[in-house]
């Protein structure tokens, strides 16, 4: 295990593993090992005729095929509805995102940014009908809905602005 001798296989950078071996642990096994009894697969058995891979596939699941696809929709620890949507453009790599979003997007006519999440009005996170879904915006403070935030800016603006600047601003805005 102190060797710090290479393995003398051409082109291989690896380390040897033990003082009695001139070569590395993959190239050993390869010349030790059969290959894995699994039709298809091109590497090297390591216990009962199988490699790492069905091997603990076997231990995990009971079993040598391939992992069940995910689920396309079931309801989560939280209560909210997830779907499998892996072309969906803000899906995480397991494709799942939750079916009250996409509900929201439908009813929007757009993708949700980063800063909006969905709301349940009645409280009931399973219930994705398009007249129980709000629309919220996360950034500061936390959760409130647009059409709130819309009315506090206006009213902002006219307490903090004088009527010629409010003006001015408006006809940039509009331009």
């Amino acid at each position: 295990m102190h060797s710090q001798a290479v393995c003398t296989i051409d082109g291989c950078t690896a380390k040897v593993r033990s003082k009695r071996n001139d070569i590395c642990a993959r190239h050993h096994a390869k010349a030790n090992n059969p290959p894995c009894s699994v039709d298809g697969c091109e590497r090297y058995s390591w216990s009962k005729g199988l490699c790492s891979t069905h091997l603990m596939r076997l231990k995990k699941r009971g079993t040598l095929d391939d992992p069940p696809p995910p689920k396309r929709r079931y309801k989560n620890r939280h209560g909210y509805v997830i779907v499998y949507a892996p072309d969906h453009p803000s899906s995480p790599p397991s494709g799942l995102i939750g079916e009250h979003r996409l509900v929201m997007e439908k009813k929007l006519g757009r993708f949700l940014t980063s800063v909006e999440n969905v709301h349940h009005i009645n409280g009931v996170r399973d219930d994705n009908r398009p007249e129980n879904l709000e629309l919220w915006d996360t950034s500061q403070p936390s959760g409130q809905r647009i059409e709130d935030k819309v009315a506090w800016a206006k009213e902002f603006l006219i307490n903090h602005m004088s009527p010629e600047e409010l003006r001015a601003w408006i006809e940039e805005v509009s331009a």
